[in-house]
């Protein structure tokens, strides 16, 4: 089953790597000089604020840790390896990111279910939100999944995902040990690529978007107009 994964792996981990980082600056820069207008994100909170809670902040918590550990092993494999070689430190970390991504998961589902049931919500729903949800269910579910059933995904990422990941920033891409991966393992790599080829043409934007400005900008300052009763 899926051998079209496996026989193709030149193309789904190496062309298809480089497609993905080439839309994603082209389709940035395109959207940045021609409709810079649309890069702001626009929220739905006065919509609808109750689900937007459950669904953002699960969702940016679950989702931020999980990326969070992915940068450091890709960055410093050593210090993950170094991590691994206690089974209690093991444990912890891979109890953590099962932790984060059943968080995440729950976000993505509130989310989904919000964007379905408030009509209001549902009026300014577009297709690039529903491939965003999809696609982002399925790479929260698969690594779910490789937590569950791969307790040594972990290790794996520091001895396979962080070489393979470097080769393509070296312009010498090497997929062997990611061929050779289990197939959840290949699932989730294929998907994460085309969720960066989403970003620069759905509101995943605003992901890429560093509000920098936001540390030295002034406070503002908000005051209640008060309503006074005059009597004669």
């Amino acid at each position: 089953m899926l051998d079209w994964l496996a026989a193709g792996h030149g193309f789904w981990y190496e062309a298809l790597p480089y497609t993905a980082m080439a839309l994603l600056l082209v389709g940035f820069l395109h959207r940045r000089m021609h409709h810079p207008e649309t890069l702001a994100l626009v929220s739905t909170r006065q919509l609808e604020s109750r689900l937007h809670f459950w669904t953002s902040v699960p969702l940016h918590y679950g989702v931020g840790f999980v990326l969070a550990v992915h940068l450091l092993a890709f960055l410093f494999p050593s210090l993950l390896v170094w991590w691994n070689r206690s089974a209690l430190r093991r444990s912890s970390l891979e109890f953590l990111l099962l932790t984060a991504a059943v968080t995440a998961l729950i976000g993505v589902t509130v989310g989904v279910r919000r964007r379905r049931s408030d009509p209001r919500v549902h009026a300014v729903t577009r297709r690039g939100d529903w491939a965003v949800l999809l696609v982002l269910a399925w790479q929260v579910v698969s690594g779910f999944l490789i937590a569950t059933l791969h307790p040594w995904g972990s290790g794996w990422l520091a001895a396979a995902g962080a070489p393979y990941v470097r080769s393509l920033f070296v312009l010498n891409p090497d997929s062997q040990a990611i061929a050779a991966a289990p197939l959840l393992m290949r699932l989730h790599i294929v998907n994460a690529w085309i969720l960066v080829i989403l970003i620069p043409f759905t509101r995943l934007v605003h992901a890429i978007l560093i509000p920098v400005g936001y540390l030295w900008r002034p406070y503002l300052v908000y005051r209640r107009r008060r309503r006074h009763a005059y009597t004669d």
